[in-house]
């Protein structure tokens, strides 16, 4: 009987463990399912954040939705995160004055510089390229800096094609090996 008590004791503290260890595992699975509930919120209400700016900059609702479809259907077939695709156009729309047609065309151009520096990725070339539309085209210094384009390239090209910044941009680009088959 003592030997038979002592194995249901042994037993017993064994399956306490056991349930502690699980008692464990499932907290900090709950403080993680917690993190990710936190991180899908703040995440959901950044969308909205910015679907009212694009909303504000485009004075329409339809068109905000629009594009926000728009962004994700291309963010998928470019394999891009679609946080990058909507920080482009809220980088850009502003300077284009909503106009999304013109969107359409700086896209192919913040794609391809934004290959000369994947670390700034498609973000930091928006930025660059929208200092320098801002600018007239005089402002070329994050371009310069950030993404290694030529200074003296690009007012030539501009130059060469009356002030058009977008041309001046695409064939210096193509002169470097990032073209739109890159």
């Amino acid at each position: 009987i003592d030997a038979s008590v002592k194995r249901t004791q042994a037993s017993l503290a064994s399956f306490s463990r056991g349930i502690g260890q699980i008692k464990g595992e499932l907290a900090g699975l709950s403080i993680g399912a917690g993190l990710l509930s936190g991180v899908g919120l703040k995440t959901a209400a950044s969308f909205q954040e910015t679907q009212i700016k694009l909303t504000g900059m485009l004075r329409s609702v339809d068109k905000a939705n629009a594009l926000m479809d728009d962004l994700r259907k291309r963010s998928a077939a470019a394999g891009v995160p679609f946080t990058d695709m909507l920080s482009v156009a809220t980088r850009l729309l502003p300077t284009l004055q909503g106009n999304t047609e013109e969107l359409d065309k700086w896209y192919g151009l913040v794609r391809r510089t934004a290959v000369l520096n994947p670390g700034e990725g498609l973000a930091g070339a928006a930025f660059s390229i929208n200092e320098a539309l801002t600018s007239g085209g005089k402002d070329l210094v994050s371009l310069v800096e950030r993404f290694n384009v030529s200074r003296a390239q690009l007012r030539s090209e501009m130059e060469a094609n009356g002030g058009d910044f977008a041309a001046a941009l695409d064939t210096v680009l193509n002169r470097m090996g990032i073209t739109t088959a890159t």
